[in-house]
């Protein structure tokens, strides 16, 4: 008995060693770190995940990530586990994003051993955080027969990933919940969890009966029951929009029973974290839509607090600033919709379970545009700028471009306000201009591939232009050349030439125009490009080529009189006979013809030029009703008679030995053109002062009354009317008392004195012109040049010349 003891111990003693022998072994010859993986994802596996965390933290630098297939799982697995309460948020999408490369790596190795399902399980899960789904269903497909304890959420994974396809597939759908139903022994949460997915599915179907039907069928105490009621909700208000317009939502029996639904389910002291978020989101929208603006904003930032970084808070945060803006309360709003972006963080990791990322965006860009339509352009902008904080830069400058645009149309279209004076107005006005483009530009320096990057090339284009930076606009418009479709590039190229033009280059200037008209000649462009061209020429002296591009735009092509082109090169063309008639006279008189014959032929060839204007112009000036174009076509109309009658005068004097009735004829036509002139200064004055308020008081309507006030006078002057033109003068004088015009008009008023033979009230005239004189400011010395014959010297020295003479 003794022995088979003794026998018994000695066995027991032996196995004992070899088994300590063995476990010494292996600690002592394999990875201490492949230890510590098996008991992180031990801790993982008994819900400890912060230490399973914290350890696959610690172990991240003593193993090989290109070969360690547990370390990418223990890392991905814990990580996802512990933002399962933040789920929505930019951080859980960070770690779901970094959790998913981990899964993709451990694939990649081989996931390892054991731990294939759960890696394809959670591979999926990621892929469906992440919206991805159809590569979530592709890892998720079988696993639910693979994993008994976590089939349930498998199945729910499946079902909604189908849903949210586009376009969703209802009979993938459908056929997963039947294989999810048809599992023996689910348990009676698996079964209410499967009923809540088939009314999921048939509310996506928009069968609401159906899916009523199945939700009222959940049992109550069951876990999914609080978010079967969510479902209810959102079918009762689905169904309310749709009663829509033949009932009133406020009136509505559907969206009170939503709201009714949402504020028990917001209340309820079972109802979990995420689903009360939801409920909150919901009822809010409902009170909105309901018309309690007051309350749903309550609630909505109510819920901004609770929860600020989550999905259902950016989506409260938009519905609330919408509200107030239609409250007129825009500054709240825009400090609401920064705090927003704040939260949001980066577009990029937005969940977009409420709204789709192109809603969020478009409602975002619209509330902008909104803002700069109601003029405020300040909060506008900074809405714009505060874009960036969530949104790629581009989205930002587009909409800051817009609103500067339009700001500074909105000034330019205004009067500068009381006290403000007009050039600073004008400064103004220009660096809003100026600022647009530089943004726009600065847009086409990020997205030169987008399918945008043209139009946006040329609103950089014609917003410099209109802040006069012409050489940067010509600089973008040779790059707009290269880029943009053929069908666009005469647009650039009318462009490139007026700019040109603008800076006085006018050979540079017809490269373009010119290419334009020879490739592009039937383009819509190509009829101002012709006018432009012919503009050109006119700068250059050719008039000839420019009277023949205005007379092929009127006459050689199909464009119509009531277009404004038409219109405009009508102008031009009775503006550029003008320009004709007066040079032959220029010639003439600078280089006077060897025979009295050809003198005479210069000198008629001159006043047809003159009459043919007249004929135009008569025209041009009916094409307008108001406006600069009007004033300044019957202008230049009464012009060319008076210019014609001067040239009958030169007529007279070049043929001294011509018969006594060809004399009187010829005098006579001289009074009727200067008749003619007359009648038309007087009603050009006279309506040029009956609108000059509706004209803004502009400073080319000034001008031109100035202009018509002297032609009304010389028309008498040159009619030998000398009492009658001196009241004209003393007119211009009372009118521009103690202004450079007013010299202009008393010197013409001493020289009717002169012609009358009363040389006393002349140099009487001529002294009173000296004290105005001396009385026009020094600060008026620049207006001299621009609205006389010449400097406050050159008036000085004539005045006393004058003087002299009597």
């Amino acid at each position: 008995m003794w022995g088979k003891r003794k026998l018994v111990i000695l066995g027991g003693v032996l196995t004992a060693a070899a088994l300590f022998a063995g476990v010494w072994s292996f600690y002592a010859t394999s990875d201490p770190h492949t230890h510590e993986l098996d008991l992180a994802i031990k801790f993982l596996e008994e819900g400890r995940v912060d230490v399973a965390v914290r350890l696959a933290h610690d172990l991240e630098a003593h193993i090989d990530p290109d070969a360690n297939a547990k370390w990418h799982y223990l890392t991905a697995a814990s990580a996802l586990r512990s933002i399962e309460n933040e789920l929505g948020t930019p951080h859980a999408r960070r770690v779901v994003t970094k959790a998913l490369a981990h899964l993709e790596k451990a694939r990649q190795i081989g996931f390892p051993p054991g731990y294939r399902v759960e890696g394809r399980y959670y591979l999926g899960y990621c892929y469906f955080l992440l919206n991805r789904w159809q590569e979530a269903i592709d890892e998720l497909s079988g696993l639910a027969e693979q994993w008994p304890e976590k089939r349930s959420d498998i199945w729910r994974l499946m079902v909604r990933s189908y849903l949210r396809l586009a376009p969703p597939d209802f009979e993938s759908a459908s056929r997963e919940l039947a294989s999810w139903s048809r599992v023996p022994g689910l348990s009676r949460e698996e079964q209410a969890a499967n009923l809540l997915e088939r009314a999921v599915l048939e509310f996506s179907r928009q069968h609401y009966a159906a899916a009523e039907q199945i939700l009222t069928s959940i049992p109550d105490d069951t876990r999914v029951r609080p978010e079967a009621e969510l479902w209810r909700a959102r079918l009762r208000l689905a169904e309310a929009l749709l009663e829509m317009p033949q009932t009133p939502l406020p009136d509505s029996p559907s969206l009170v029973e939503a709201t009714e639904i949402l504020r028990k389910l917001r209340s309820a002291a079972s109802t979990p974290e995420d689903i009360r978020r939801h409920a909150m989101f919901l009822y809010g929208r409902c009170l909105r839509l309901q018309g309690n603006s007051q309350e749903a904003m309550g609630v909505l930032s109510s819920l901004r607090q609770i929860a600020p970084r989550s999905v259902e808070a950016i989506a409260a945060g938009l519905e609330e600033a919408e509200i107030l803006l239609n409250t007129d309360s825009y500054s709240h709003a825009v400090e609401i919709l920064h705090s927003l972006l704040i939260n949001l963080e980066d577009i990029g990791l937005y969940d977009d379970f409420w709204l789709p990322r192109k809603t969020l965006k478009k409602r975002l860009i619209d509330i902008g545009r909104g803002l700069a339509e109601l003029g405020d352009f300040g909060l506008a902008l900074q809405h714009a700028q505060n874009l960036a904080i969530a949104f790629p830069l581009a989205d930002s400058l587009q909409l800051q471009g817009e609103i500067l645009q339009r700001w500074a149309e909105a000034l330019a279209s205004q009067p500068p306000p009381q006290g403000m004076p007009r050039e600073q107005y004008r400064q103004l006005v220009t660096q809003k201009f100026l600022r647009a483009a530089e943004t726009y530009e600065q847009w086409t320096l990020i997205e030169w591939a987008a399918p945008n990057y043209n139009e946006n090339l040329w609103n950089a284009i014609t917003n410099y232009e209109r802040a006069n930076d012409l050489q940067r606009a010509n600089e973008l418009l040779r790059r707009y050349l290269q880029y943009e479709d053929r069908t666009k590039r005469p647009r650039a190229l009318l462009a490139l030439g007026s700019n040109l033009m603008s800076e006085g280059k006018w050979t540079q200037a017809l490269e373009p125009l010119n290419r334009c008209l020879i490739e592009y000649p039937e383009h819509p462009v190509s009829y101002d490009a012709r006018l432009m061209a012919a503009r050109t020429h006119a700068e250059m002296g050719d008039l000839a080529e420019a009277i023949e591009l205005l007379e092929e735009n009127l006459y050689d092509h199909q464009l119509h009189p009531s277009n404004t082109t038409w219109q405009q090169s009508l102008l031009e063309l009775g503006k550029m006979l003008y320009q004709s008639g007066e040079r032959l006279v220029l010639e003439a008189r600078l280089h006077p013809a060897q025979d009295k014959e050809t003198e005479r032929k210069s000198l008629e060839e001159s006043q047809q030029r003159f009459l043919e204007a007249v004929y135009r112009l008569t025209e041009a000036s009916r094409r307008w009703e108001t406006g600069h174009a009007h004033y300044y076509a019957r202008h230049l109309l009464a012009l060319s008679y008076r210019q014609a009658a001067e040239i009958e005068q030169l007529l007279m004097q070049a043929q001294p030995e011509q018969s006594l009735h060809a004399r009187r004829k010829s005098l006579q036509s001289r009074r009727d053109l200067l008749d003619q002139a007359l009648e038309h200064y007087r009603a050009l004055s006279k309506d040029l002062v009956k609108n000059l308020t509706s004209l803004d008081n502009a400073d080319w309507a000034q001008k031109l009354l100035c202009s018509a006030y002297f032609g009304v006078a010389d028309a008498l002057f040159d009619q030998a009317r000398w009492e009658e033109a001196i009241d004209a003068y003393q007119n211009i004088t009372a009118r521009f008392l103690n202004e450079p015009e007013s010299l202009e008009a008393l010197v013409q008023i001493a020289a009717c004195y002169d012609r009358l033979g009363r040389a006393r009230e002349a140099k009487h005239v001529l002294a009173t012109a000296k004290q105005v004189l001396a009385r026009i400011p020094n600060t008026m010395n620049e207006r001299f040049a621009q609205v006389t014959r010449g400097s406050r010297n050159d008036w000085e020295r004539l005045i006393n010349e004058m003087e002299d003479w009597y």
